[in-house]
């Protein structure tokens, strides 16, 4: 009986490694939203009935649970597999499964060109590339939150300790 637990514990060490080496190496690290933030990004959003929402990098579904909560379909891009499934057990127990989604896939290989909002808690050397891809992809007046980092280049419409609201034009 003893063998079998050892053999569990390392094959769940082996998966979660594996997991996070390919997520430092193919995103970037885990860093979550923290509810001052949230706030922040919610506040700074302003009203958002009626939009189509994307998080980048999900994360544990926060920002996409809290901005459902506003009546609003969100969803979230994550390419952490655990992540994804805190993330779907945490929209099931808020009930949110109508308007709350979460994808298991890299967004950079999505097509945003369906969202009125983005939400992205990136890190500085993937703004210039994302920000690229948000000018080729987004529709006029789509309007894009960052939390932590600017985008190079950009003016931001508005500006909350930190998280920082554009609008496309």
């Amino acid at each position: 009986m003893q063998f079998f637990i050892i053999i569990f514990a390392s094959v769940i060490f082996f998966v979660l490694f594996l997991v996070t080496i390919v997520t430092v190496f193919f995103g970037a690290p885990i860093v979550f939203t923290d509810s001052k933030s949230l706030t922040k990004m919610i506040e700074i959003a302003g009203n958002v009935s009626g939009k189509k929402m994307v998080d980048l990098g999900s994360g544990d579904g926060r920002v996409v649970i809290e901005f459902a909560k506003r009546g609003i379909e969100v969803h979230g891009y994550e390419i952490n597999p655990f992540l994804v499934a805190i993330s779907k057990l945490k929209i099931k127990k808020a009930g949110l499964e109508k308007k709350a989604f979460i994808f298991w896939k890299n967004f950079w290989s999505a097509n945003l060109s369906s969202y009125d909002i983005v939400s992205v808690f990136g890190i500085n050397y993937i703004m210039p590339k994302l920000r690229d891809k948000l000018v080729h992809e987004l529709k006029k007046n789509s309007i894009v939150i960052s939390n932590s980092y600017k985008f190079p280049g950009w003016k931001k419409m508005r500006t909350k300790n930190g998280v920082y609201l554009y609008r496309m034009r």
